[in-house]
C-alpha cells in the first residue's frame, strides 16, 4: 500500500504491469483488487483498477470511485487515513 505514488501514467504503467504479474503467484482460489485513486484530493477519479482472480490480474474500466464496491473502498480509505495520520 502506498499513500502517494504518482499522477503520471508513465510512472504508473510499470507498476500496473508488476501487479498483474504478481497475480500469477496467487492461489487459484485467491481473489482481490488493486486500484489507484485520488484519496488525498478526493475528486473521485480512479486511474486504474485491477481485479485479481484465477491467477490473473485483469484491468477493469472503472474510472470513478463510485464504481468500486463500497466495503473495499472504505477499507482502502481507512488504511490510507491511518498512514496519513502517521505523518501529522
Amino acid at each position: 500500500m502506498s499513500l502517494q505514488y504518482s499522477e503520471n501514467y508513465e510512472e504508473i504503467i510499470p507498476m500496473l504491469s508488476w501487479i498483474k504479474d504478481l497475480a500469477t503467484y496467487t492461489d487459484e482460489s485467491d481473489t482481490g483488487a488493486a486500484f489507484i485513486y485520488d484519496h488525498l484530493w478526493g475528486d473521485g477519479t480512479v486511474m486504474a483498477y485491477i481485479e485479481i482472480q484465477n491467477k490473473q490480474g485483469l484491468l477493469n474500466k472503472y474510472d470513478r470511485v463510485l464504481q468500486i464496491e463500497p466495503d473495499l473502498l472504505n477499507e482502502a480509505d481507512s488504511k490510507l487515513e491511518k498512514l496519513t495520520q502517521q505523518f501529522e
